[in-house]
């Protein structure tokens, strides 16, 4: 029998134990994207569009089936990422911020693309009081949300948030 997400299920305090065991020798197989089925068959089921914490390396390394095709870690496939890196280098172009961070497993390029009717994407000068974003400067940490994404066989990460 199938369950879905936050359906309350009945099971013996024997059961959660296993499962918990379960998660505990093999996390990554049971992170939010990958269908859990054990001997009990439970299913959850997570949406699509999941957020998974991750390395540089781990994305620098993730396998894709073919071009058009999502990215898998793990054999899991992932669509949002999330990640802490140093700010080694920050380069403006009129459409876009790319910063080049580094983890200390690898470095890769993140692109934040520049909405033209907003401002305070290239405000340098962090005066605005209407916007309480700290300003991204080299050798700073940041943390990065968004999607692996790959052009002419270099990957790099589109920024939703940094």
């Amino acid at each position: 029998m199938a369950h879905k997400v936050g359906q309350e299920v009945e099971a013996s305090w024997e059961d959660l134990k296993e499962a918990v065991k379960i998660l505990q020798v093999e996390p990554a197989r049971y992170s939010p994207g990958y269908r859990l089925k054990t001997y009990h068959t439970y299913t959850a089921e997570y949406g699509k569009d999941t957020l998974r914490p991750v390395t540089i390396k781990q994305v620098l390394d993730a396998q894709q089936p073919h071009p058009d095709g999502e990215f898998k870690i793990d054999g899991i496939e992932i669509t949002q990422i999330t990640f802490i890196g140093q700010i080694r280098n920050i380069s403006t172009q009129t459409t876009n911020i790319t910063y080049k961070l580094d983890d200390g497993t690898g470095t890769i390029e993140v692109k934040q693309w520049i909405d033209s009717d907003a401002t305070t994407a290239l405000d340098t000068t962090n005066n605005n009081s209407d916007n309480p974003k700290p300003k991204l400067i080299e050798n700073a940490y940041a943390r990065v949300w968004g999607r692996l994404k790959a052009f002419n066989n270099k990957r790099h990460v589109g920024a939703h948030v940094i």
